[in-house]
């Protein structure tokens, strides 16, 4: 899960970079907030989930439908485990084999990143924060 983490960070900072060389000078009249939010609409390489979860999610679904998506709280969660289901059932419709449906859903470019304002943020000024931190501690030992 770590790995898909450092992943989902990498190539969102990899958007952020590649939306601010396309704005070009029009990049020093938009607020880092605004491109933050430009670059969470951009799409994803793929979905940042296990294949594990995805197939938990999938089984979950497929055992009660109807009910399913009522006890997600988590607008984040809610949408990355529609698309999942929804691509996975789309591959199962097509005849493909459970885990390769799964597998193909979650492996294909997805719509977005799934993840809030406050994690992109982060994965901005996390090297920032990581620093100050260190800094702070290391002067109290």
């Amino acid at each position: 899960m770590a790995d898909l983490r450092f992943e989902r960070k990498k190539d969102f900072l990899n958007k952020y970079g590649e939306l601010v060389k396309a704005l070009g000078l029009r990049f020093f009249f938009i607020s880092r907030e605004d491109l933050i939010r430009l670059t969470l609409m951009q799409k994803a390489k793929r979905t940042y989930v296990s294949e594990e979860r995805a197939m938990f999610f999938v089984k979950e679904y497929l055992k009660d439908p109807l009910n399913y998506f009522n006890t997600i709280k988590s607008e984040y969660s809610y949408s990355l485990q529609r698309h999942v289901i929804k691509r996975s059932i789309y591959y199962l419709a097509l005849h493909y084999p459970f885990f390769t449906a799964v597998y193909k859903a979650i492996h294909e470019e997805a719509p977005s990143f799934f993840v809030s304002y406050r994690t992109a943020r982060d994965y901005l000024f996390n090297d920032y924060y990581d620093r100050r931190i260190k800094l702070k501690t290391s002067k109290r030992t």
